[in-house]
């Protein structure tokens, strides 16, 4: 296809304009088979989703398929076609359930066979999954059947992990199998390592009591003891921040209760041994409480004698109608919580209390120590936090200079604590491009109006925030409105992974600016500038009372004959030879003035290859500018150096000097013929020693070619051995590396284009570009794609690309990915008409990709003053583009 004279109006025209089916087909196919009872057809119509689609269509189907009423034993075909199409962890499932997770776990996962729970399971956050069908497993009275999950629950989760074998211990009938139940359940506080403080532990511990106390079991059976002992043990210290101090007070109450209800001694001795141990003042009076109202019980006291009970804790006795309630009343209530001093005086704010002066002193404190925003910004959201009225917000808001909307969003999300009816007037103002990412989108949704949510829908899909998106989903399935659902769903991008669900465009960190390559860079060195002579030379070394200064000096004035020679008789001095970054800085000092020997010489005391809390880590720096200085003076290198410098670097640990292999195999190139061999067999075998991959040797064999080319240039008579470094380097590819960076190699690749026979250059680098493992790098996928891309551009070529384009080699995701990078940076390709043919989208593309292909379009129609590029943008500015 001749890419100039193609009419891209045309291309453009139809692409734009062509419409997109609503809503998500295969799911609506799917949710057709399910209404119709056949779920094999419907997971068959599931197959082109992409993981998060299709474990999303899974849960809401499943949801559909028991509120149909239909054969519960047909829900273990889903999870089969879980384990097929969506792996474990290509899916983070932590925020896209919202609501629904407890209808699907309620509803459907209950009824589910255990194997199809625990596989389920592995998709949650935790084991919430777990904890909800023995709940609710529990709830129906099947409390037998909760028991081989709840032992598959992680121990880490102790808390949670008690409240659960408690709620399955009241169900069981008397036996071995209850007695070996109550025994786990008195363990699980002793459990380790300890999580943090002991605060889970504790709660563990009190869990059980509480739950034994239930069971009115006896204060001596083993279990009671066993968590008795075991909390008694932990709570004798207070720990940080009091954390066990609550766990303590909970297993207390609960031995006080049951110690009065059925007058027993045992358990109130534990519930006197604990009180003790509570160390919050709010806690030990309602423990005190306790255990006197439990004394009262099991001494069986009058009434009258609560009075000085009552009175304690601040009640008038003749107001009193039951005492014996009024006391339960204040053991039960929640403890006191310490109140903020912002809390305290939003509260009398919105008690309509005059506090201006309060308000004005809380500003100023605003603006002298929290530098996170601009001032303006600060006092606004503080202003919400404070419920300020309207007024004074909006003064504060009229100084904003930047961030308006995500002002108010914020702004609004302080108002949903304490006045939500003051939240929908800010998000009308400022929702949803206040909220970019979706954060706060899950607390608004119950302030959204239909309005709000359709324009969130639309903004979200557009800037492809999946997360609010699932949200959205949530919404409209709780609603019943699975086809609106089904709309969104269609959106969910292209991606596998989970960090990665759809395709985001990040831009590389050369994009937009001229690129420079390695080539360039070196020739473009700036000589060190010349401050010309010193007059005072004595004084001025007098005023150097470091070496740092001393090395500034000469950096300075460094053709300074007469104050190089008195510099180097006074380093000589033992004051400036003390410290490791003295001899570090001296060593700089020697190069600049071109005393290699002396600069070598000092190296060993420097570079012991261990890791070094200054800027010179691991002794690798002083390493690099010696070979630095010998890359602009090559011919100073001698056998016996190049022997020294390979001593030197082997000592540091490759990760911080594998690029000075790449420097000292080019230097060796400069030596002498006979000394050439000898010293590469050198290199060679000890970067095989002290690389521990393979691979990461591509960087000694990457500077044999270049220096090699440097020297001697490409010849028929070196043909041979160039071509044997580069088949090594492409076998070396084939490895694992660690060290050596993908994007320099690439860097070192396009480098040779100008130096070999293209079509040499051609067959080497194709090679090696098309089978790097992308998809290796993750979420860094992207970013070396467009960094190596633009190494490439940069030497004015497109058959790399052209060969990975249509290799296939990489996954659609990371493929629509690429290209966009290509559409942002098309300013910067060789041909950009060429780039475009290459990289257009199909007409059943996604909106997303069809506005940035053709402003990319526009932009190259524009620049090379192409005849429709008025149209062009004409057709921009007025065309709609479609969302859905």
């Amino acid at each position: 296809m001749d890419s100039i004279n193609f009419d891209w109006y045309d291309f453009a025209e139809k692409l734009i304009n062509t419409k997109v089916e609503e809503g998500c087909k295969p799911f609506l196919t799917a949710l057709e088979s399910v209404k119709q009872g056949d779920v094999s057809a419907a997971v068959a119509a599931l197959q082109d989703l992409n993981e998060l689609q299709y474990l999303l269509s899974v849960v809401i189907l499943e949801i559909q398929h028991v509120k149909l009423g239909a054969d519960p034993s047909l829900l273990t075909l889903f999870t089969e076609a879980l384990r097929e199409n969506v792996p474990i962890g290509s899916v983070d499932t932590s925020n896209i359930y919202h609501e629904i997770a407890s209808v699907w776990e309620k509803d459907v996962c209950a009824l589910l066979p255990d194997d199809d729970v625990l596989y389920r399971n592995q998709y949650q956050r935790g084991d919430s999954l777990l904890i909800s069908v023995v709940n609710e497993r529990c709830r129906l009275g099947l409390h037998a059947k909760a028991l081989p999950l709840v032992n598959k629950i992680d121990a880490y989760y102790r808390e949670s992990l008690s409240e659960t074998w408690v709620k399955v211990i009241s169900g069981l009938s008397e036996g071995d199998v209850k007695e070996q139940a109550l025994m786990t359940l008195a363990k699980v506080g002793s459990y380790r390592p300890m999580i943090q403080d002991g605060g889970e532990e504790a709660c563990a511990f009190a869990n059980a009591i509480k739950g034994f106390s239930d069971l009115d079991l006896d204060s001596e059976h083993a279990a009671v003891q066993v968590s008795f002992k075991g909390l008694l043990r932990l709570s004798r210290h207070r720990a940080t921040k009091d954390v066990r101090s609550f766990g303590t007070y909970t297993a207390q109450v609960a031995a006080a209760k049951v110690a009065g209800r059925i007058k027993h001694n045992g358990w109130l001795e534990i519930a006197k041994t604990l009180t003790p141990n509570i160390h919050d003042t709010d806690l030990k009076q309602r423990a005190i409480v306790a255990l006197q109202l439990a004394e009262f019980h099991c001494l069986e006291k009058p009434i009258s004698e609560l009075q000085p009970i009552i009175e304690s804790i601040g009640l008038v006795w003749t107001g009193i109608d039951d005492p014996l309630q009024a006391l339960n009343n204040y053991i039960d209530s929640k403890p006191l919580k310490k109140v903020s001093s912002d809390e305290e005086l939003a509260n009398a704010i919105i008690a309509g209390k005059d506090m201006t002066a309060e308000v004005a002193l809380r500003m100023a404190q605003e603006d002298n120590e929290n530098r996170y925003h601009t001032p303006a910004y600060n006092r606004f959201l503080l202003g919400c936090q404070l419920c300020l009225p309207d007024e004074q917000l909006n003064q504060f808001y009229e100084e904003l200079d930047w961030s308006h909307e995500e002002a108010l969003v914020e702004g609004a999300w302080w108002f949903v604590w304490r006045q939500p009816e003051r939240v929908l007037p800010y998000l009308n103002r400022g929702y949803p491009e206040g909220d970019k990412f979706g954060t706060y989108t899950k607390r608004f949704l119950p302030f959204l109006t239909p309005d709000l949510l359709a324009k969130a829908e639309k903004f979200y899909i557009e800037h492809e925030r999946t997360e609010p998106l699932t949200l959205f989903i949530a919404h409209w399935v709780l609603h019943d409105n699975l086809h609106n659902a089904a709309r969104i769903l269609g959106h969910l991008g292209k991606t596998t992974s989970k960090k990665e669900w759809v395709p985001r465009y990040r831009r590389g960190n050369s994009a937009g600016k001229p690129f420079i390559t390695i080539a360039d860079k070196e020739t473009n060195a700036k000589p060190l500038p010349y401050l010309g002579e010193v007059s005072d030379i004595k004084s001025a070394i007098k005023a150097c009372t470091t070496i740092a200064l001393l090395l500034q000096l000469v950096t300075d004035h460094w053709q300074d004959k007469q104050l190089v020679e008195a510099v180097l008789k006074a380093v000589k001095l033992k004051k400036y030879q003390k410290s490791f970054d003295d001899r570090c800085a001296l060593i700089k000092l020697y190069l600049i003035v071109g005393e290699l020997e002396a600069a070598v010489a000092l190296l060993p005391s420097v570079n012991t290859g261990r890791k070094r809390w200054s800027n010179v880590e691991y002794g690798a720096e002083p390493v690099e500018d010696i070979l630095s200085f010998l890359m602009t003076s090559p011919e100073k290198l001698t056998l016996n150096l190049f022997n020294t410098l390979i001593i030197e670097i082997s000592k540091i640990f490759p990760q911080w000097i594998w690029s000075s292999y790449f420097s000292l195999a080019r230097l060796s190139c400069h030596l002498s013929k006979a000394d050439r061999e000898e010293a590469q067999q050198a290199i060679t075998k000890t970067a095989s020693k002290v690389f521990r991959f393979p691979s990461d040797n591509i960087s000694v064999y990457f500077g044999f070619l270049k220096g090699t080319l440097e020297v001697e240039g490409y010849s028929n008579s070196l043909a041979s051995q160039l071509e044997t470094w580069c088949h090594k380097i492409k076998q070396l590819m084939n490895h694992q590396g660690c060290y050596v960076d993908i994007i320099w190699i690439i860097s070192q690749v396009a480098n040779l284009k100008m130096h070999v026979p293209h079509e040499l250059w051609e067959k080497f680098s194709s090679d090696i570009y098309i089978n790097i493992q992308f998809t290796a790098y993750k979420h860094r996928a992207i970013s070396v794609l467009e960094k190596t891309l633009i190494h490439l551009w940069s030497v004015g070529d497109l058959t790399l690309m052209k060969a990975l384009i249509q290799s296939n080699k990489l996954p659609e995701h990371l493929q629509y990915d690429l290209y966009r990078s290509i559409w942002k940076d098309i300013h910067l390709a060789p041909s950009p008409y060429e780039v475009l043919a290459l990289t257009k989208p199909g007409l059943n593309a996604t909106p997303i990709l069809k506005k940035e292909f053709t402003e990319s379009l526009c932009s190259v129609m524009v620049e090379h003053q192409h005849p429709d590029a008025q149209r062009m943008q004409k057709l921009l500015t007025t065309t709609i583009m479609p969302l859905n």
